[in-house]
Formats: structure tokens, C-alpha cells, sequence
């Protein structure tokens, strides 16, 4: 049977790529009876929550698909139609089958990290065009903020960020509305640490994202390296911006020894740089053939470890010295995976975000180390991560608090630098409309 396509494009105001949700019906096209989008702003964590109701207005029963491409930066939470869980991956995808004047409700929720562009973090809803939706809804909070979210793109008429309590919110709502534009704002970025909780199984979790200059002014004194090289078609896509970084770190180490592997070992050499000359090392990496190896800790040997990957990974080899997973997007690096390198003193890369030069710095740069974390053990039941751990720009602390109110102190320290204490307090009263994803993701060190 010929079906029916009700296409919903959802346009990244700044994207050239553009996710598409597709319904695809046989017999007929349902309607869109309702759509409730809400969106949450927590620190540099972006929650996203569509509601989507649709029904059949004939008396026949139509068979179809939805389908839900997720962004790069985007991870999905849940994916259900009517209350039942349906699998989530990298796309969102189900069959749907509409009785006669019947109905079915899907609910998606998202989360991406955003990126800090001038001092924001920059939001950006995939705006809905080329369907009418009988009760359009769209609400934005960007919870615990002192300074006013900036609107950088806007296509909601009276869509306005106002103070509400501790948050800024804004609404929009229309019947038998046709979308058509965008959505962007920015969230000023600020030095205040930020808790929220989120209660469920009878305990109160807890989130809290604490800013931080993790870079002591002090440069690496890196001697040798080993270079860990994953050549899977993924890696290869972004094996341009990988040897953008190389050439910015090279320029950083002029002179510096090399024992470059593929993931797999198979392809292993030892290459000595001169003067920021890393031609042959390049023209090796180019010739390359697809190993479909995983990283392996044997024989790693030197003052640190860059590992390139292009797969979505999960966790390291044991290894023993800073190591510094390398790549193109935060959507390839699990939290296991962050949090393995935190404990040898290295951290996650996330290069789309950072650009070449910045990596290379941030890679070349001493970074203070979270030593330890003390707090009132009566008042908490679990706290994570298990220091120590490499600091960075924003760091994650999260547990269950079992009071209304408590503190936790984070103690830094890093050679030849004065000890530095953030306090952070949390209100287990003041609860998050959604936190449980990114307090899992903060977790994932247990």
C-alpha cells in the first residue's frame, strides 16, 4: 500500500544539517491533535522533552512509522508511546498502528551538552515546520540563573524569558498553529556552583555543576607520548580535525619522542619530532589501513597517552600515565570513559567543541587535581566522583543528600600552587523538573 508521508522538519537555526522526524501512515494521514514541547536549562546540561499526541480521524485503521533522527550532540533519555518504553538509539524509530478515531501518545526527552560561545551556553530547539498542530505548547526554564537567557532566534510570538522564583522561563501556545522559523537563546555562564535534585525511589538525588579554572599556568613537561590510533570509518570521517590538533600540539612540542599504535597494535612505530617537523609521523597516519581493533594497555610507555577515536566508546585500557581520549563530539565518549581518564590525571577532549588550538592547550596545560571532597557523612548517602580526579572548566559533583540542606567542600591542589577549597550548597527542598539524566550521567563514576 502507498504511504502517507506527514513530514516534520525540525531546522537547526544554525545547522546545515537538519534532523527529520518522518510519519509515514498506509491509508491516510493522522492528525496532529497536540504537541508539548519543554525545555530545561540546567548550568551546561539542556534537557528536551517532546509530548506528541496523534490521532486517526477516519474509520479505518492506519498502519505507519515514526521516525526521529537525533542531532550529534544529542542523547536520548526515553522513548515512549503511550507509556511504554520503546528503544532509544542514535534514531528514534517505531512502528505505529492508529485504531479508527483513536489515538497514541509518544514522549521523547533529550539531552546534550551545550557549548560555551562567548560566555553563553547556546541552545538551539530544532523548530518545527510544514504540519499544524490542533494545540501547540512551548515553554523554556533555565533553572537556578541570576542573568536574564539572551533570545538569539525567534519565531514564538511573545516568547519572552521572564524571572520566575530562581529560574527564567518563557511560554508560547496557539491553536491550529503551523510552525515556521527557529528558536535560539543563550544562558549567560556564571561562576556561582549550581545544585539541583531530583526525587524518585524514595531518595533525593542531587546534580551540581561547579565552575572552575582548572589550569595553573604551568605547562606539561612532556618528553615522550604514545599516540593511540583508532582508523574505523568514523575516526577516518574526522581524521582532519584530529591532525589539526597534531599540527597545534607539535607547535606546542617542538621536540618530542613518539610510539604511535593503532588501537589493535598492529601497526606500531617509533618517530622522533624535530622542530615541530611531524611529516613522516603524518604521512604514516595517512596510509593507514582499518585495523578494527580496540585500545590496548600493553607496552604503553611515556610522560602521557593521546587516544584518537572515532566510535562511540565506553572505557579505557588500564593504563598508568595521563591519558586524554581525543574526539570529534561529546556524543562519542561515554561517562565511564571521562571518568577513567579524570583518574590518571588526563581528561576527555571533546574537539568539535574546543577547535584544534584550544585542545592542544588545554592538553599542554597542568590542571589542578580535586584531591578530595569532605561533607557531613550523615547528611549524604553517596557522593561522586571518588577523588582524585583532574579538574576541568565545569565540574560534576552528584549523590543522594537525605537532609533539606547541606554542604560539600571540594579541595584542590596541584604542585607548587596554593590549596584551593569550592563550597557548594545544596537544597534537597528546591527540586528540578527533570534532573534524572544528567545525575545519572554525573554518577556513572560509581
Amino acid at each position: 500500500m502507498k504511504k502517507i508521508f506527514l513530514l516534520m522538519r525540525f531546522i537547526l537555526c544554525a545547522a546545515a544539517a537538519a534532523a527529520q522526524p518522518v510519519i509515514a501512515f498506509d491509508g491516510g494521514a493522522p492528525k496532529i491533535s497536540s504537541m508539548d514541547i519543554k525545555i530545561w536549562l540546567m548550568a551546561d546540561n539542556a534537557v528536551t522533552r517532546y509530548d506528541i499526541v496523534l490521532s486517526n480521524p477516519s474509520a479505518g485503521i492506519l498502519e505507519g512509522e515514526f521516525d526521529f533522527k537525533l542531532q550529534g550532540t544529542q542523547n536520548a533519555d526515553s522513548f515512549t508511546v503511550d507509556g511504554e518504553a520503546r528503544h532509544a538509539a542514535d534514531g528514534l524509530k517505531t512502528e505505529l498502528l492508529l485504531p479508527p478515531e483513536g489515538e497514541r501518545r509518544i514522549q521523547i526527552v533529550l539531552e546534550e551538552k551545550l557549548q560555551n560561545k562567548d560566555g553563553a551556553y547556546y541552545y538551539e530547539l530544532p523548530a518545527a515546520a510544514g504540519f499544524k498542530a490542533e494545540d501547540f505548547r512551548l515553554r523554556a526554564e533555565v533553572l537556578r540563573q541570576a542573568a536574564a537567557p539572551e533570545i538569539k532566534a525567534n519565531s514564538f510570538d511573545g516568547f519572552e524569558f521572564a524571572r520566575r522564583g530562581g529560574a527564567y522561563a518563557a511560554t508560547f501556545g496557539a491553536k491550529d498553529y503551523e510552525p515556521a522559523g527557529s528558536l535560539a537563546f543563550a544562558a549567560p555562564a556564571e561562576a556561582a556552583a549550581k545544585a539541583f535534585t531530583y526525587y524518585a525511589d524514595g531518595n533525593t538525588y542531587f546534580f551540581a555543576a561547579a565552575p572552575f579554572e582548572p589550569e595553573t599556568g604551568v605547562r606539561n613537561k612532556f618528553k615522550k607520548i604514545t599516540l593511540m590510533w583508532d582508523n574505523a570509518p568514523a575516526a577516518q570521517n574526522a581524521q582532519g580535525g584530529y591532525l589539526a590538533f597534531l599540527d597545534e600540539f607539535f607547535d606546542i612540542y617542538q621536540n618530542i619522542k613518539v610510539d604511535f599504535m593503532t588501537f589493535d597494535g598492529a601497526a606500531r612505530r617509533a618517530f622522533k619530532i624535530s622542530g615541530g617537523d611531524w611529516r613522516a609521523l603524518k604521512d604514516f597516519i595517512s596510509a593507514l589501513a582499518y585495523d578494527g581493533g580496540a585500545p590496548q594497555a600493553a607496552a604503553v610507555k611515556g610522560d602521557a597517552a593521546l587516544l584518537f577515536y572515532g566510535a562511540p566508546a565506553q572505557s579505557l585500557p588500564a593504563l598508568k600515565i595521563k591519558t586524554f581520549p581525543i574526539a570529534a563530539a561529546d556524543s562519542q565518549a561515554e561517562a565511564p570513559l571521562k571518568n577513567a581518564a579524570l583518574k590518571t590525571g588526563g581528561f576527555f577532549v571533546n574537539l568539535g567543541a574546543l577547535g584544534p588550538a584550544r585542545a592542544a592547550r588545554a592538553v599542554a596545560a597542568q590542571h589542578y587535581m580535586l584531591q578530595s571532597i569532605s561533607y557531613d557523612k550523615t547528611k549524604f548517602d553517596e557522593v561522586y566522583p571518588a577523588a582524585p580526579v583532574t579538574a576541568q572548566h565545569i565540574l560534576y559533583i552528584a549523590g543522594i543528600i537525605n537532609v533539606k540542606e547541606a554542604r560539600l567542600d571540594l579541595h584542590f591542589t596541584a604542585a607548587g600552587r596554593p590549596d584551593i577549597v569550592k563550597r557548594i550548597y545544596i537544597d534537597g527542598k528546591a527540586r528540578s523538573p527533570y534532573a534524572r539524566g544528567v545525575f545519572l550521567r554525573a554518577a556513572a563514576a560509581r
